[in-house]
């Protein structure tokens, strides 16, 4: 099961192996991200211009930021997530990997 945004992009990842954590949707129509006036391909749209302007979003005006990053590391979402881009969520996996943190431990309540 996917959800899609405006634009029919799946936010949840297609691979039969994942499973949609329904928390998802208590939270994620608060994001900043839903609001009318961005265009949903800013976060998913490679580049350094455009993942500059989702994260400045997401970092100053998102109430559900932390919930977001949380998402994105436990499911391994494409784009920015949660402030932070592909790249920056892999660096963190690796760290608290090598740390011994468990993603699933991260709390996506809202």
């Amino acid at each position: 099961m996917t959800h899609k945004n405006r634009k029919g992009l799946s936010l949840v990842s297609d691979k039969p192996s994942r499973v949609v954590d329904h928390s998802y949707y208590e939270w994620a129509n608060r994001g900043t991200c839903r609001d009318t006036n961005y265009d949903p391909d800013l976060w998913f749209t490679q580049g350094k211009i455009p993942e500059l302007s989702a994260k400045r979003i997401c970092n100053t005006l998102c109430p559900v930021r932390q919930q977001c990053l949380a998402f994105a590391l436990k499911y391994y979402q494409d784009g920015v997530w949660g402030g932070t881009t592909d790249k920056e969520r892999r660096q963190i996996m690796l760290r608290d990997n090598l740390e011994g943190i468990k993603l699933t431990t991260l709390d996506l309540s809202a």
